[in-house]
């Protein structure tokens, strides 16, 4: 992960259009002392929360920082980087202490089919949110499994916590994925309602919404409008709705996306695919009582993430990344 990730990762400058206004936002940041609002050479963006732009910032603001990252591009990358490699080494640690046999080659499997995605290569070494994104709804997920899975009750809190910060880091699509994995799982099970109680919702919407909220309500509090239009009603409501930026796709894109994205291992993804679909018909024919099938728990996760972007608008490659840690699991 290390040597995929972290290598030669700022020897070269930010290139296209987005990374160079994240980092320049993160920048501003770090050298405005203004860490509420994110802006570009004074001009206001909103087109995502702030947590990236809090660690971008904060490497920013590491002392002497021009000498070891001259270009600015290592401060704006190591987000994505290291939040990868976390959710890699939360895969292998869930599927090695999860599985019954095999456990270490499991894990070793899970693990760099994750990283070894072209997709997730990409996007790891790139200054976007897209990779923090899929690190918090991965990890909030595994831990929610996790929870449901055993008696562990000390780990409870940790899934909503990474749901706030994947609230702050993309907004509401992170609420909206994890719901719809949740619901489709718990559906598929008898005993659903026990389930929905060991992740006690009660305290952990509060602890989200506590986390989470307070950056929104500040912003329209200042901004009213200006945010509410910018951030809901163009980064969210219009690109579900409506095509931003020619970025129209044909309803099939994703199957064609679910296949690039696990390269080289597209062959075993179909095949566990269909092969927890079936067990998936079984368990919802008898509405099995049993809880700790992580394969099922993934291909909901997966599924929940293609038909929701199948239905949105605005389609890119990236929406598809939250989708590749249940398919590294699936393989």
């Amino acid at each position: 992960g290390s040597f995929l990730l972290l290598l030669g990762l700022g020897s070269t400058g930010l290139v296209d259009e987005t990374p160079p206004l994240f980092a320049s936002a993160g920048r501003a940041m770090s050298h405005s002392g203004d860490w509420l609002t994110p802006k570009v050479n004074g001009i206001l963006r909103f087109d995502k929360p702030p947590f990236y732009y809090w660690l971008m910032a904060l490497f920013y603001s590491i002392p002497a920082n021009e000498n070891w990252d001259k270009l600015g591009s290592l401060s704006a990358r190591l987000p994505s980087a290291l939040s990868t490699l976390f959710l890699m080494m939360i895969i292998a640690d869930t599927v090695f202490c999860f599985t019954d046999n095999n456990k270490l080659s499991l894990s070793l499997i899970a693990s760099l089919s994750f990283v070894l995605s072209p997709l997730i290569i990409i996007w790891s070494r790139t200054a976007v949110s897209d990779s923090l994104l899929c690190a918090t709804l991965g990890v909030s997920l595994l831990f929610f499994w996790r929870r449901i899975s055993s008696e562990d009750e000390s780990i409870c809190i940790i899934p909503w916590l990474f749901l706030a910060i994947g609230i702050l880091t993309k907004g509401p699509v992170a609420f909206v994925i994890i719901f719809t994995t949740l619901l489709s799982f718990f559906l598929t099970h008898k005993n659903w309602k026990k389930l929905l109680l060991k992740i006690n919702p009660g305290k952990g919407l509060l602890i989200t919404f506590l986390i989470s909220s307070p950056w929104y309500f500040l912003q329209l509090l200042n901004k009213g409008n200006i945010f509410w239009d910018n951030f809901f009603g163009y980064h969210n409501l219009k690109r579900y709705t409506s095509v931003v930026n020619n970025h129209a796709e044909s309803w099939w894109f994703y199957f064609f996306i679910l296949i690039l994205a696990s390269l080289p291992f597209s062959i075993f993804l179909i095949h566990g695919m269909i092969d927890t679909f079936k067990e998936l018909i079984k368990n919802f024919q008898i509405r099995s009582e049993r809880s700790n099938n992580i394969y099922i728990f993934s291909f909901c996760w997966l599924m929940s993430v293609f038909l929701f972007f199948s239905f949105s608008a605005t389609k890119l490659p990236s929406y598809w990344i939250p989708a590749v840690p249940a398919a590294s699991i699936l393989i």
